[in-house]
């Protein structure tokens, strides 16, 4: 494995160490001022050394040995259908998922302190403002937002004249100075904009709406990818013996992890 630190403390420099890898460790460095030619300190850091359990996620389907011969494609149809629900489940779990038993815990769950939005279940500019200025600065240089599609479009909502200054296309980049955008094809607050379908898609009260961070302090580690195998034979239950069936076994290894709470903020809804 190779071993990456990531620094734990929240600091107040606009700079941090970044990294994802199959284990990490977060340090908590160390520093002291000394008068002149006087004997240098121990400054090791601290290795807080989090842990995350990778776990399997499984599908299988049966199918008939006549089946198998007359259509020459289901092995590999079937695989993309899989491949299909994988890629869902994964999104779904690295944003909402519950961090128990073999759920990994996603970037909703593990981001802890929040931003309460205006009440009456609106937000505001200024909401947006606070959400970004609520991030610690060390990670505000690396952060991104993530949000359902129906977020976004309520901030779309806030100034349609474009005074507020929020919203920023990526053809309107400065020429020095070409924004990064997310899969939404803009830039919120200078932050590349991601949407992430599993999360709230209206405001509704203490739900998290919108979330800032440095997404380099979200674990994901994916162990193999995705194998799948044939099962040449099915057993029926009655006599174990061939069902004249066989079976497509997919499984793949992986989980995520908040790192770092102190790395993501929330907004959240106030009725």
């Amino acid at each position: 494995y190779d071993v990456v630190l990531l620094d734990a403390d929240q600091g107040a420099l606009d700079r941090g160490l970044a990294a994802i890898g199959a284990l990490l460790d977060r340090a908590v460095a160390k520093e002291k001022t000394t008068a002149e030619a006087a004997e240098a300190s121990d400054n090791s850091p601290t290795l807080v050394q989090p842990s995350a359990t990778v776990t399997k996620a499984q599908a299988f389907v049966p199918f008939s040995i006549e089946i198998g011969q007359d259509w020459s494609g289901l092995e590999s149809e079937m695989a993309k259908l899989i491949q299909d629900a994988k890629d869902d489940e994964e999104a779904t779990a690295f944003v909402t998922g519950d961090g128990t038993g073999e759920n990994p815990q996603g970037v909703v769950t593990g981001t802890t302190t929040t931003v309460a939005a205006a009440t009456g279940l609106t937000v505001t500019a200024a909401n947006l403002y606070a959400l970004e200025a609520a991030l610690p600065p060390r990670f505000r240089a690396r952060s991104t937002f993530i949000g359902n599609r129906g977020i976004y479009n309520v901030i779309r909502g806030i100034d349609t004249a474009g005074g507020a200054a929020l919203w920023l296309r990526l053809a309107q980049g400065l020429a020095t100075q070409a924004p990064n955008p997310g899969n939404t094809g803009a830039v919120l607050l200078d932050r590349p904009a991601y949407e992430a379908t599993a999360m709230q898609a209206t405001v509704a009260n203490a739900a998290k709406l919108l979330i800032v961070g440095d997404f380099g302090y979200y674990l994901i580690v994916d162990r193999i990818g995705m194998v799948v195998e044939v099962v040449p034979h099915l057993f029926a239950t009655a006599n174990n013996l061939p069902s004249g069936q066989r079976g497509l076994l997919a499984y793949w290894r992986n989980t995520g992890k908040v790192l770092s709470a102190n790395a993501f903020r929330a907004l959240t809804g106030t009725t």
